[in-house]
């Protein structure tokens, strides 16, 4: 039975230094109000179907009261409502919904186990990172999601722990995506190059045929096959990539299916995507319909028709 439903509010505890005199550093506030309203801008840019029209100024948070118990505030959703295209309910529910699965996560301070959450990479990012921020809002204070006593005088009910959220491990889950931007006068650009080989296919000779700006043009990684730890996954045609290089790292992206692989050369990020197809491909054609966003069950179903054997 869900415990949290941030329409009604959320109550987070400081406890600690941080809150043992009841109160908080006006700084410190400012903070948690930055990061939790990050955190739940992130969820719900990254669990609301894409295919809905949604105004983000809706889930922007507003403190609406403070109590003792070391130091505890309550948050609710802005009642200062845009008018929506689609169901607002049903949104902020779908992330009110997953709010507290990500605070069940950081009870254990299983971290790793938002992977399972977000198996694929470009949300994962935003939502580590909002999540790693809010925990971080007060350094070393003890934080945990709360419920509001129903008598006067009472304790606050403890429903979550926020366990410590360390560095390591958000660098663990976070993928490094390319920024494509660029400054200056440098730039790239790819060639049409003629080869020629020897007897023994080794090249002897190349010629440039015709060059392209990078603006104009991205380099392809086509696999017909995905193989990772054992298994050789067969696919109907060769998946389409887009192959990029900045800063000393290498970006392979399939923004059809959202995953991206990353290296220091072009070896190790085909390794890394391998990996991530892997464990998105198991994961989304396991899971029911049901359990899925619906943009989700679309990228579940092209897995499905783009695999036609799995060996090994």
């Amino acid at each position: 039975m869900s415990t949290v439903d941030l329409s009604k509010g959320i109550s987070i505890q400081v406890e600690g230094e941080a809150g043992k005199y009841h109160t908080l550093r006006v700084e410190d506030l400012i903070e948690i109000a930055r990061n939790l309203e990050k955190l739940v801008l992130a969820i719900a840019k990254s669990d609301i179907d894409t295919g809905e029209a949604v105004d983000w100024d809706n889930f922007r948070i507003e403190l609406a009261g403070f109590s003792a118990g070391s130091a505890v505030t309550t948050w609710v959703p802005t009642p200062r409502i845009q008018m929506p295209l689609a169901d607002l309910a049903k949104q902020r529910a779908v992330v009110s919904e997953r709010f507290e699965q990500i605070m069940q996560v950081a009870d254990k301070g299983h971290y790793t186990d938002l992977k399972k959450l977000y198996p694929d990479a470009m949300r994962r990012n935003e939502v580590v990172g909002a999540l790693y921020a809010f925990r971080n809002s007060v350094p070393d204070a003890p934080m945990a999601l709360v419920e509001l006593a129903k008598r006067k005088g009472g304790k606050p009910k403890k429903l979550y722990a926020i366990k410590p959220f360390r560095k390591e491990v958000r660098e663990l889950l976070t993928t490094r995506v390319v920024d494509q931007k660029k400054t200056g006068k440098e730039s790239f650009a790819v060639a049409r190059v003629k080869l020629l080989s020897d007897a023994n296919g080794n090249v002897v000779s190349t010629k440039r045929l015709e060059v392209f700006k990078k603006e104009n043009t991205s380099v392809a990684w086509s696999p017909p096959v995905i193989v990772h730890d054992g298994r050789a996954y067969v696919l109907r045609h060769p998946l389409t990539c887009i192959v990029e290089h900045e800063d000393k790292v290498y970006a392979i992206t399939n923004h059809m299916l959202g995953i991206i692989g990353t290296g220091a050369d072009v070896d190790e990020a085909e390794a890394s995507f391998y990996e991530e197809f892997d464990f998105v491909y198991r994961r989304y054609t396991t899971m029911a319909d049901k359990k899925l966003a619906p943009h989700l069950v679309e990228v579940k179903r092209m897995l499905k028709h783009l695999v036609t054997d799995i060996e090994g």
